[in-house]
C-alpha cells in the first residue's frame, strides 16, 4: 500500500497518522525518554492508539521505552492485534487488574489506568463495574508505588459530569474540580475513581493527571449501534440506509483520534495533578452527522431516515466539552471532523475484520 493508505509493518494504523502524532507530540514524547510505562486496560480504541503511537515514536525518536500492557485475555488481544508481537519492547501480560499482588515488578516511571468493565445487560453489571473500578485503581496505585512510578494518568470520562442540560454551556473542568473535601465525594463511578486515585496519589506522592475523555473519530473506533458515529459509519460502509432512532436533534462533538493521543501524551509526560477535558468544541447534531458521514463515504447525503422518537433518558441531548483548559496548556485541534471521518472510513475499508 502507498500514500495515505500505507500501513507500516508491525502496526495497524496508517503511517501518516503515526507520523503526525509523533511530530505534534514530540516535545512531550521526549520527556518520556528512557521510561518504562505500564498500560492497564489499554486494549480498547483509546489504548490501541496510545500503544501504537508510543511504539512508533519509540522507534522514530529513539526513546528507549519499555511498555508493559496488562490484559485479561492475552490470546484474544494478540489475535486481533497480531502486529503487537513484532515489538520486543512491548510486554503483553495476562493479568486481572483487580488482583495485581503477584504481578512481576518492573521499575515503572509512568502508568496509564484505563481499566473499564464493558457494559452488559445484566443485573449484576453495576456492582461488578463498581468493584472493578475501585479495586483496579487500588491495585494499580499500589503497584505504581512499589515500582517508584512518578505519574499515573487516569482515563476518566466526560460522563463524570452527569447529564448536560439542553441549554447549558459546555462542561468546564472548573465546574467539577477534584478537591478532597467531604461534600464532593458522590456521583458515578468515574467521578468516585477520580477522587480515589487523586487521594491515593497524594498519599503516595504520585502525580495523577485525569483525562476526561469525550467522543472521538478515527481508526479502531467501535462500529456499535449504540454509538452515533460508529453506527453511521457502519451503515455507510455496508451501503445501507442510516437509521436514526431518535429525533436527530441531540448534539455531539468528535475529536480526531490523533489529537486525542497527542493530548493524552501531554498529560502523561507533564505529570501534573490536573483535570483536562479531551474532546472537540465543534458540535454537530446527529442528523448533520449522518449527512456528513454519507458525504465522506461518497453517498447521497439524503440516504438516512429519522424515526422521530425522542430518546430523552437514554442518551444526553448534548455532550460537548469546554476545552479552554486544554488550550491554555498549549493543546489544540488539528483535524476537522470531515478529515477524521474520511480517515475512519478509509481505515475500515482496509480492515473490515476490525468492524
Amino acid at each position: 500500500m502507498r500514500g495515505n493508505t500505507d500501513i507500516p509493518h508491525g502496526y495497524g494504523l496508517f503511517r501518516h497518522a503515526l507520523t503526525q502524532v509523533t511530530e505534534l507530540a514530540r516535545p512531550d514524547l521526549e520527556k518520556l525518554c528512557g521510561g518504562n510505562i505500564l498500560l492497564a486496560g489499554c486494549t480498547s480504541f483509546f489504548g490501541k492508539w496510545l500503544t501504537e503511537c508510543l511504539l512508533w515514536a519509540n522507534a522514530e525518536l529513539h526513546l528507549n521505552l519499555e511498555l508493559t500492557l496488562i490484559t485479561r485475555n492475552r490470546a484474544a488481544l494478540l489475535a486481533r492485534m497480531p502486529h503487537f508481537n513484532q515489538h520486543a519492547e512491548l510486554h503483553v501480560i495476562e493479568a486481572d487488574a483487580t488482583r495485581l499482588e503477584n504481578f512481576p515488578l518492573r521499575p515503572f516511571t509512568h502508568a496509564v489506568h484505563a481499566v473499564n468493565l464493558l457494559y452488559e445487560k445484566a443485573p449484576s453489571w453495576p456492582a461488578c463495574h463498581i468493584y472493578a473500578a475501585i479495586h483496579s485503581t487500588e491495585q494499580i496505585m499500589k503497584l505504581a508505588e512499589k515500582a517508584g512510578c512518578q505519574t499515573v494518568l487516569y482515563a476518566s470520562s466526560g460522563g463524570a459530569y452527569g447529564v448536560q442540560a439542553p441549554q447549558s454551556p459546555p462542561f468546564t473542568e472548573e465546574a467539577m474540580p477534584v478537591t478532597l473535601a467531604e461534600p464532593t465525594i458522590y456521583g458515578n463511578t468515574k467521578r468516585f475513581v477520580e477522587l480515589y486515585i487523586r487521594s491515593l496519589g497524594q498519599k503516595m506522592n504520585i502525580a495523577t493527571p485525569i483525562a476526561r475523555l469525550f467522543a472521538f473519530a478515527g481508526a479502531y473506533n467501535p462500529l456499535l449501534e449504540r454509538l452515533a458515529l460508529g453506527s453511521c459509519v457502519k451503515a455507510a460502509l455496508q451501503g445501507k440506509r442510516i437509521i436514526i432512532k431518535g429525533d436527530g436533534l441531540a448534539r455531539r462533538s468528535f475529536l480526531d483520534a490523533r489529537d486525542m493521543t497527542v493530548w493524552t501524551l501531554a498529560l502523561l509526560a507533564r505529570g501534573k495533578n490536573t483535570e483536562c477535558n479531551i474532546g472537540s468544541s465543534h458540535d454537530i447534531s446527529i442528523k448533520e452527522l449522518a449527512q456528513t458521514v454519507l458525504r465522506c463515504a461518497n453517498q447521497p447525503d439524503s440516504n438516512f431516515t429519522v424515526l422521530g422518537n425522542a430518546t430523552h433518558g437514554n442518551a444526553p441531548d448534548i455532550y460537548i466539552p469546554d476545552i479552554s483548559h486544554a488550550i491554555r496548556i498549549g493543546l489544540t485541534e488539528h483535524f476537522t471532523l470531515e478529515e477524521s471521518i474520511k480517515e475512519m472510513i478509509s481505515w475500515y475499508r482496509l480492515h473490515p475484520e476490525q468492524a
